[in-house]
């Protein structure tokens, strides 16, 4: 039976980076990050624009949905009383916090995941998405 011994094998030690090397990963480190907060900044502003424009919609839609038969007579006839009534800016974003605080993160968050996963799975984002992503990252790929 042959012995194995272990005298003959050693670890190899691992080098140390030098200056320039740790120079360059951190400046490719922060390249990533700043590339990861304008998506989230992107995100964020395009999240606050949707709901910013589609809130009054909703809301026009739900108190359709909600009032008594007869008490409106219509979207259009919704929006006059509603002005009418509260005013402008009182009236038709009436409870637009909530939407925000909700959609504004998530939005961030979907535009960051949307950019990863286009470069892990190769899969081309629609041109629109790649103009609106690289005027904001920087850092798309060519397709």
């Amino acid at each position: 039976m042959p012995s194995s011994s272990s005298s003959g094998s050693s670890i190899p030690k691992p080098e140390i980076p030098s200056k320039e090397e740790v120079k360059e990963e951190v400046a490719v480190a922060a390249k990533k990050t700043l590339s990861g907060l304008r998506s989230l900044a992107a995100g964020g502003v395009g999240g606050v624009c949707a709901v910013v424009v589609g809130h009054p919609f909703d809301l026009v839609k739900v108190r359709l949905q909600t009032s008594e038969k007869g008490v409106y007579n219509g979207a259009l006839d919704v929006v006059r009383k509603t002005v009418a009534r509260e005013g402008l800016m009182r009236g038709l974003y009436a409870g637009v916090s909530a939407p925000l605080v909700g959609v504004t993160p998530m939005s961030a968050e979907l535009i960051k995941i949307t950019v990863a996963v286009s470069f892990w799975v190769s899969i081309p984002m629609p041109l629109q998405w790649q103009q609106i992503c690289k005027s904001q990252t920087r850092s798309l790929p060519e397709t």
